[in-house]
């Protein structure tokens, strides 16, 4: 009973987090959905070198955004299925493209995980326990609207 009124306020953020996170990877449907952007097949080019050439190392794109486009390196088994490009008007809708999926996983995992250690740090750093409670809801809050969640199923290093 100690140990709970202790850490109260501790155990109420992450319940909100909970609460944030399972609301996210539920209400914008499955996490391996995806869609291409104008640059993803110059990151898939960029990703076909061989692992560790001067090429992938030093090319045109970053080393560590070819490793992970390697999940989906060969453009003939593996087509982008769907590219959507705002500018021109072009907006389709997000599909489980084969040999995409992974990526796309990666991204939604990995944008979940920095906008919840986010949360968290934000709310460690606030003195007042209600305080604390507010700044990591609002922050989740933002972090998971839909404008934000639906940038992660975009197949782009800024995802």
């Amino acid at each position: 009973m100690e140990f709970l009124k202790r850490n109260t306020t501790s155990i109420l953020i992450l319940l909100i987090m909970l609460a944030a996170v399972s609301f996210r990877i539920f209400a914008y449907g499955d996490l391996l959905l995806s869609v291409g952007y104008a640059d993803t097949p110059s990151y898939i080019e960029s990703a076909a070198e061989p692992l560790f050439s001067w090429k992938l190392l030093a090319g045109k794109r970053l080393f560590t955004t070819n490793l992970i486009y390697k999940l989906a390196n060969d453009p003939v088994q593996c087509p982008l299925l769907v590219m959507s490009n705002q500018a021109l008007g072009i907006e389709v809708d997000r599909i489980i493209q084969p040999c995409f999926e992974n990526i796309a996983l990666l991204q939604n995992i990995l944008a979940i995980f920095a906008w919840s250690l986010l949360a968290w740090t934000v709310s460690r750093h606030l003195k007042s326990p209600i305080l604390k409670i507010i700044g990591d809801a609002l922050l989740l809050t933002f972090a998971f609207t839909p404008q934000i969640a639906e940038w992660d199923y975009i197949l782009s290093p800024e995802s």
